[in-house]
């Protein structure tokens, strides 16, 4: 598919990256020469020098071939315009559109119908404030991801030495009675892997547990954790981060403090969020901190724009008593590399919103994609349809690829963790890991009739309360 993208700062280069990795055509549309000479330097990408909003432009990039543009400039005017005009030069293609301010999404369908006609609307600041408050719910994770309405929940956990579950194989891996839990993702010396029963959970690594969310407290304890529930965040910054995460914080009965040094930024910040403590200080200086309370935080998180500070302040306010300390970074490697400085989470925002453009180029009935480890995994949820390989047989004998495994299977309000003896029927949900280069191969097995079921609705959402919150 030819796909035209508008903007190549760092959300642009993410979805460039994965999609050239694809085999898609893409050209990048910007006004920086540089940053375009740079960025087809590094991938097999083509690209336009001019303004997103400049039908010239759009020309030059044949968007009129495209089957998907995708505006993701630091404007949000610019990328609604962008999207505008393509719908007129290329009806046929599917627009989305990067929108940031938080006025904006006041109404979720204000972009979807006529005249701009979104196929969908990005926010990769708000994906990251979502993440972020799933981690905390689940202290002593690195990462969660949920599929299912929630109802399934990937934990990411650091197998340090003093793991309990250090060194152990996976064939001697037992859950507590009642619990299921399937070890989905292992990660070593930055090699990334959907492990067999003969691998081993090695210090040092980093495996991803798919788990029921009920369970997230019992798969946690076998970790060697004992999460205690997050009630009070402090946040760094007043970006629109910080309003996302608010909110999605107060929605948990969480108490938020904001602090920033920027007076119009907390004036505003303050207007969104009147039931929030927004509080304008040098969060940089340990002396406003003790003052503002560092020492009785559950969690602090470091938002700020000074992405230069972010580390620093997290780590100081660590150290002068916050119990977590997790970190939006702009680098997607550094989300690997948080635990071993001390940071207890990283989340980057670019790599949030890879898995929202991703859904749209998936075959078959797909309802959820998030991509793990710098894009190396990928995480599908999808509806079984009739006629895939793997309805009305054990999943053993439905030539799943190497590389691949399902994780769990739901129909109606029940979901299970998948064995070799899962039995798939049409309609089910199921949620599967594999790496990369066998996506496509996974997408073949899943194939079936696609009017062979009603259009999916939203799964219902986990009626258990959010995991390790007392």
């Amino acid at each position: 598919m030819r796909v035209v993208i508008i903007g190549a700062g760092q959300v642009g280069f993410a979805i460039a990256q994965r999609l050239s990795w694809e085999h898609h055509e893409v050209v990048l549309v910007d006004r920086d020469a540089h940053r375009l000479a740079e960025l087809t330097e590094r991938l097999d990408v083509g690209s336009v020098q001019g303004s997103g909003c400049s039908p010239v432009a759009l020309r030059r990039a044949e968007v009129e071939k495209a089957g998907m543009v995708i505006a993701v400039t630091d404007s949000d005017e610019v990328n609604l315009l962008a999207c505008l005009l393509a719908g007129r030069l290329a009806p046929q293609a599917m627009r989305v559109a990067r929108v940031r301010d938080p006025d904006y999404h006041v109404d979720p369908d204000l972009f979807r119908g006529e005249p701009f006609g979104l196929a969908a609307v990005i926010n990769p600041e708000e994906e990251a404030a979502r993440r972020i408050a799933r981690t905390l719910e689940v202290p002593g994770a690195l990462d969660v991801v949920q599929f299912v309405g929630g109802r399934v929940l990937l934990i990411g956990i650091r197998i340090d030495p003093e793991n309990p579950l250090a060194g152990q194989p996976l064939t001697r891996l037992r859950a507590p009675e009642g619990v299921q839990l399937r070890v989905a993702c292992l990660e070593r010396r930055g090699k990334v892997t959907v492990p067999h029963g003969d691998d081993t959970l090695v210090p040092g690594s980093i495996a991803y547990i798919a788990c029921l969310r009920e369970h997230a407290p019992a798969v946690l304890q076998l970790a060697g954790k004992r999460p205690e529930p997050v009630r009070s965040v402090m946040i760094f910054g007043a970006e629109n981060l910080a309003t996302y995460l608010a909110r999605e914080l107060q929605a948990r009965q969480v108490r938020v403090k904001i602090i920033s040094s920027d007076p119009e930024r907390c004036r505003e910040t303050a207007e969104r969020l009147p039931e929030a403590l927004v509080v304008q200080g040098d969060g940089t200086d340990p002396e406003v901190l003790v003052e503002e309370g560092i020492a009785d935080i559950d969690a602090f998180v470091a938002g700020s724009r000074h992405e230069d500070r972010n580390v620093p302040v997290a780590l100081l306010a660590k150290s002068l008593g916050a119990r977590l300390a997790m970190v939006a970074a702009s680098s997607e490697t550094f989300e690997h590399l948080a635990p071993s400085i001390g940071i207890d989470a990283a989340t980057s925002p670019q790599s949030a919103v890879v898995g929202s453009i991703l859904q749209f180029l998936r075959h078959g009935r797909v309802l959820g994609v998030q991509a793990l480890w710098s894009r190396d995994v990928e995480v599908l949820e999808l509806q079984a349809l009739e006629g895939s390989k793997l309805v009305a047989r054990p999943l053993k004998k439905a030539g799943f690829p190497r590389h691949a495994m399902v994780l769990t299977v739901s129909r109606g309000d029940q979901t299970v963790i998948a064995t070799g003896d899962t039995m798939i029927a049409p309609g089910d949900r199921v949620v599967a890991i594999m790496r990369r280069e066998v996506v496509r191969k996974v997408e073949k097995v899943f194939a079936g009739r696609e009017d062979s079921l009603p259009p999916p609705v939203p799964a219902p959402a986990s009626p258990v309360p959010p995991a390790a919150t007392g």
